[in-house]
This record gives structure tokens, C-alpha cells and sequence, in this order.
């Protein structure tokens, strides 16, 4: 028998089952969007983020550290990590009664410092200490069974009838936060019946804001130099003031713009973006880091795929690179945002010197793991999309072990559903529409095989008070528009896939040419795709396409797809109503049908006198985009189509 008392030799303990303890936030859009205050949603994302900081909070105070990594090799890291995300953790716990403390506490921590979240937490027994497919499965479907058999989380607010109510919600109000842990409580909040959950929102709210912008624009992190090519780069007071740090103002610039009359705030949009495949990597993590190189997982977990402990690090790996990877695009898509905002800026004249450069605000509500929300400004919220779209590419081509796990072309993709609205337009049924739109985006992106993902994007402008059923709403114009648009790199009309949706590029250099901002220049080609566009940049010299007439022929197509089935003709045999014959001789002729109007409408731009309107017809193709062009020429600002057009010709010198 071992002498346990040398020193040395650590003692085995009686085995005690490991656990897999599983936290997660749920509803959370519900919990975002409960409120229609832009200062309540930005208070509420912040505090979903802070799930991780609960949990690491909990495990130190219990010791589960210590306990769980007694059982591993000395020096093993991350303990007891599992996973780590904003929305969900998963850890490891040395007994059951540990893992139920844990989640008892972070459930408290929740309850107590976010009111009205709703957090669960779940466990299973392990086989082993180490993690396997097996054990995620099964502590993933403990919570789908937890979820079946509790009460809804609204059950825990129940309103009583002597309660005044808050003015926010059904909920009761609350007093005012406690003074002596809260003494900066807005003014305003003191004197309003808010409901508990809103106050909280509301306080968290103003600090959260500023971390976020201070995030970007701090000199010791690489966001910083996104904004390298702002206008402002080297005055970091003014970039924030760009950014809207002051959450008063932020909430003023989606009300109304008190300074300048253009209608740039008259519209806003939620932008949903969510990751391509990666569900299906979690789902098959076994196989998934079968199929990274064995130098490429020991570089980024520090471990062989034939270590016990490979499957836990390998997780933990692509949980931490894909957040970091979803937060530096969006830095870089707000980066180029406020640029073209700047540019747009001097391009219309503005007098700079005197008011500064025009603020575009940018808000997220969801940031983590692969998926994202914003809510932005309508006009630059499809530069905005693709933009982050590019930048998520790039940022998981540069991770040595996202690219292993990405497309044929190195690197992962996701699919974006933009939801452009009126500025006093509810945001929670903006953001069902979004996430209805990225859902027919996806079906574009993903292929049968992972490796010929690409990115995609569609976005519904509405602007109308009519609520129809999302899906309604989009197939209703499916028929006659170019979207969803795929991103694909290299030249923009590839084909990329089967499905022959238009690409992002192409698009923008329609809507150029539409807009006047592009001016096409025939060549010996008979292909007008091929055709130079070149930037036209004094407005006088512009020559748009005509909009009543785009409009029209809009109106024609729509009328063509829901026209009904034409009625069958009688057989030439059967016997013939004199009558009847001589009635439809005397009628008047049959008006045109919808289709042969637009042949008319597109033949009388093909015959105009006006050379350049001729040439714009010919490089358009034809009319069919016409139906899409006429809402991307309200939504894509000249400055990002200006360098669309130049990134174009780029593309094109590189290619002859």
C-alpha cells in the first residue's frame, strides 16, 4: 500500500461522479425587447453579457477550481471550463451538491442584479472527467426537458391588484434603486413608475454605452485603429462624440434630429446576423476536430486530438475566437460607417468647420458567440451589414483554427437579415422581421457541403402600418426581386453556387448606374457586365434612371406575378355560339397584359434619343432588378458606392 503521507504522493480520493453543469439565459429577445426604450434595450444587453462574470463569481466563491482540477494532470488549464459564451456557460463539477450551489448562486446573482432575466441552470452525471459528445448532448437536453416542465419566467411578476402599475409595462412599479448602493440614479427615473426590471435596465444602461465606445477608441487595443482613416483619427474627443457616447444623445438621434433637417433619422433598422454551420459544429465536435490538422489543434489548444482533454480545450477554442472574431467585425463595420457618414458629409457640402461631422449611431444588443444585432440608422445600416459580413470573413481567414472550420476559400460565413423601418416602428417586431429575413438568407448560404458556404444578405424596407405575417410579407415579392445577395469574393459575377441569386457587388454597381452615381462606358463587348463604370462625381452631370418609369414597370411585374391563370381556350372542334362570336367582335380589343407593358415601358428607354440613358439601359440588362434597385437607391449612400465602384475596378485591372 501506498505511503500517502510522503512527501509526493497525492492520496486518490473515493471517486465521486464528475458533473457537467450547464447556465443559460433564456428568452433573451423578449427580455431585450420587452421595452420599446432604446436606453431599456442597451441596459438589457449589457446585462445578458454578464452571465460568465456570474458564473467565474460563483466557482471562486464555492472552490469548484480547486476541487475539479485535483482529479487532472497538474497544470492543466482553463479548469473547469467548458464552454464560455455570453448567453450560455458550461463547466465542470467535482460533485452534484457542488453543481447545484453554483447554479443556486448565480441564479440569486441574476435575480438580484438584473431583475426579470430569466437563467436556469442544469447537470448530468459524467462517465469521466473528461468531456465527451455524449455528455453535451445529454446536459443539452436536461435543459430542453427543465424548460417543458417549469413555469413561464413571467410567473415570478405576477401583478397584484392593489399595486400601482408601472407606466412601462404590465409589471408594478418600483421605488426608486436604494441610495446607499445607487447614487447616481437618472433625475428623470426618480419621479417615473418604473417597474423594477426597467429601473435597473435603465441605470446599467448609460455605462454600458460609454464601456462600449471607450472599447473601441482605447489606444492599447487594436480596435483603434479602424478608425485610422477617419477624418478625425487623432481627436479622440470628437470620435466620441461621433460614436454618441452620451446615451442622451443617443436616444435623441433616433427621435428626432434637432439640428439639421436632412431625413437621415427618419428611418432606422434591426440588422440580424448569425454565423453559418456553426450549430452543426457543435453538434459534431468529435468530428469536427478529426478534421483540423494535428498542428493546427496543438498550436490552439496545446493538445493532440488523442488527448483525453482535446474535445473540452478544442470547444473552449472556438468559443473564445469566434466571439473575438464577431466583435472585431463589428468595430470595423462601424469604423467604415462613420467614415462614409464623413464623406457623405463633405460630399453634400456640409459646412464641417461649423457643426462638425454628422453622428450615425450604432447599437448593439447582441454581440456573442456568432450572433449579432443592431439597431442603426436606415441609411447606412446595408453598408453597415456588408461591411461587417467582410470583416467577419477576414478575421476568421486570419485565425489558423477558424479557418480549418470555415469554406473552401478559408473561412467561416454567416447570413444577415436587415429590417429597415420608421424610426418610431416598434423594435421587437422590427427584429422578427430580421430574423424571418435571415432565415431565406441562409437558405441561400448554405450549401449541402459546408465548403461552398458563402455569405449572404437581404433586407425589407416597410414603411407602411401594415403587420403581415413575415413569411407572407417576403414570399409575397419573391417572384420578381435579386434577393437574398451573396458575398463572394474575387469577381463580382461569379456564380459561387446553383441557387444564381445576384451578389452583393453586382448590386452595388446597379445601383450606381441606377442612381447616377455610376456612369457606364460601352465597350467592344457585347456583354454589358463587363462594361467600366466610372464614379461620377459632380450631381449635375448625373444621369439617373428614370424613376416613375422603374416604378411603373415595378407596378407591371407585381401585377404580372399575381395575375390569374389564363382561361383555357375551347377545342377548335367543338361546335361554334354565333352569337356569342358576334358579341367579342364588336367588344374592344383586349388591353395589353402586364408583361407586354413591360416590354413597352423597357423598349422606349432602348429607343430615347439620350445616348448616356441608352447606355445605362444596356448596362442595367434589362428590368428585372428594377423592383430592388428602387429601394437600394433610397438605402445605399453615395459615398459607399463610391467605393464599391472603385473596389470594383480594382477587382477588374487585377482580372485583365
Amino acid at each position: 500500500m501506498a505511503d500517502y503521507t510522503r512527501p509526493g504522493i497525492r492520496p486518490r480520493p473515493e471517486r465521486i461522479p464528475m458533473q457537467l453543469v450547464m447556465i443559460e439565459t433564456n428568452g433573451n429577445q423578449n427580455y431585450i425587447f420587452s421595452s420599446p426604450r432604446l436606453r431599456e434595450n442597451i441596459g438589457a444587453s449589457a446585462q445578458l453579457t454578464w452571465l460568465k462574470d456570474w458564473t467565474q463569481e460563483a466557482i471562486n466563491d464555492t472552490g469548484i477550481s480547486a476541487a475539479v482540477a485535483r482529479s487532472f494532470p497538474a497544470g492543466t488549464p482553463d479548469l473547469p471550463w467548458v464552454s464560455r459564451s455570453s448567453g450560455k456557460v458550461i463547466f465542470l463539477a467535482d460533485c452534484e451538491a457542488s453543481a447545484r450551489e453554483v447554479i443556486g448562486r448565480v441564479t440569486r446573482i441574476a435575480h438580484t442584479r438584473a431583475p426579470g432575466i430569466d437563467v436556469t441552470g442544469v447537470y448530468v452525471e459524467m462517465d469521466s472527467i473528461y468531456v465527451d459528445d455524449e455528455d453535451l448532448r445529454r446536459v443539452h437536453m436536461a435543459s430542453n426537458e427543465h424548460a417543458l416542465d417549469r413555469p413561464p419566467a413571467g410567473a415570478r411578476f405576477s401583478q397584484m391588484p392593489f399595486l400601482r402599475r408601472a407606466q412601462d409595462s404590465s409589471l408594478p412599479a418600483a421605488p426608486p434603486l436604494d441610495k446607499n448602493m445607487v447614487d447616481d440614479e437618472a433625475t428623470a427615473d426618480l419621479s417615473t413608475a418604473y417597474s423594477l426590471p426597467s429601473r435597473v435596465k435603465r441605470y446599467r444602461a448609460a455605462k454600458a454605452r460609454q464601456r462600449l465606445v471607450d472599447e473601441g477608441l482605447d489606444e492599447t487595443k487594436k480596435y483603434r485603429s479602424f478608425w485610422a482613416g477617419h477624418p478625425c483619427a487623432s481627436e479622440t474627443a470628437e470620435l466620441r462624440r461621433l460614436l454618441v457616447r452620451d446615451l442622451k444623445k443617443l436616444e435623441d438621434l433616433f427621435d428626432a434630429d434637432p439640428e439639421f433637417s436632412d431625413d437621415r433619422l427618419s428611418k432606422v433598422a434591426v440588422v440580424h446576423i448569425d454565423g453559418n454551420g456553426v450549430g452543426a459544429i457543435m453538434s459534431n465536435l468529435k468530428e469536427e476536430m478529426r478534421s483540423v490538422p494535428e498542428e493546427v489543434l496543438r498550436e490552439s489548444s496545446s493538445v493532440g486530438r488523442d488527448d483525453d482533454d482535446a474535445l473540452r480545450r478544442f470547444l473552449l477554442q472556438i468559443n473564445t475566437r469566434l466571439a473575438g472574431a464577431m466583435e472585431t467585425a463589428f468595430y470595423r463595420a462601424w469604423a467604415q460607417v462613420s467614415l462614409w457618414s464623413a464623406k457623405d458629409d463633405e460630399l453634400r457640402g456640409r459646412r464641417v468647420e461649423d457643426h462638425g461631422y454628422r453622428a450615425v449611431p450604432v447599437v448593439p444588443v447582441i454581440l456573442g458567440g456568432d450572433d449579432a444585432t443592431v439597431i442603426t440608422e436606415g441609411t447606412y445600416a446595408l453598408p453597415f451589414t456588408a461591411a461587417f459580413l467582410e470583416a467577419f470573413e477576414l478575421a476568421t481567414a486570419a485565425d489558423p483554427l477558424l479557418s480549418e472550420l470555415g469554406n473552401k476559400d478559408g473561412h467561416m460565413t454567416a447570413g444577415a437579415g436587415v429590417a429597415v423601418v420608421r424610426h418610431a416602428f416598434p423594435f421587437h417586431i422590427a427584429y422578427d422581421l430580421a430574423e424571418a429575413l435571415i432565415k431565406k438568407a441562409k437558405q441561400v448560404g448554405k450549401a449541402a457541403d459546408k465548403k461552398e458556404y458563402c455569405s449572404t444578405l437581404t433586407f425589407h424596407a416597410l414603411f407602411d402600418s401594415t403587420l403581415l405575417d413575415d413569411d407572407v410579407l417576403i414570399e409575397s415579392y419573391a417572384p420578381f426581386t435579386e434577393r437574398p445577395y451573396r458575398l463572394i469574393g474575387g469577381d463580382s459575377k461569379a456564380v459561387g453556387n446553383s441557387t444564381g441569386n445576384m451578389t452583393w457587388q453586382e448590386a452595388c454597381r446597379l445601383t450606381a448606374l441606377f442612381t447616377g452615381v455610376g456612369k457606364a462606358l460601352p465597350a467592344k463587348s457585347t456583354d454589358p457586365t463587363t462594361w467600366r463604370v466610372e464614379y461620377v462625381s459632380d450631381p449635375a452631370r448625373r444621369v439617373p434612371f428614370p424613376k416613375t418609369r422603374a416604378a411603373r414597370i415595378r407596378q407591371y411585374r407585381s401585377e404580372e406575378a399575381n395575375a390569374p391563370e389564363p382561361t383555357p381556350q375551347p377545342d377548335p372542334e367543338a361546335p361554334v355560339d354565333e352569337d356569342v362570336e358576334k358579341g367579342i367582335a364588336k367588344g374592344a380589343p383586349p388591353g395589353k397584359s402586364p408583361g407586354e407593358r413591360v416590354k413597352d415601358e423597357w423598349a422606349a428607354i432602348l429607343g430615347s434619343s439620350d445616348e448616356d440613358l441608352v447606355a445605362l439601359a444596356k448596362a442595367l440588362g434589362g428590368p428585372d432588378a428594377l423592383f430592388d434597385l428602387l429601394e437600394l437607391a433610397d438605402l445605399l449612400p453615395v459615398s459607399y458606392l463610391k467605393d464599391r465602384l472603385a473596389s470594383a475596378a480594382d477587382t477588374q485591372e487585377a482580372g485583365e
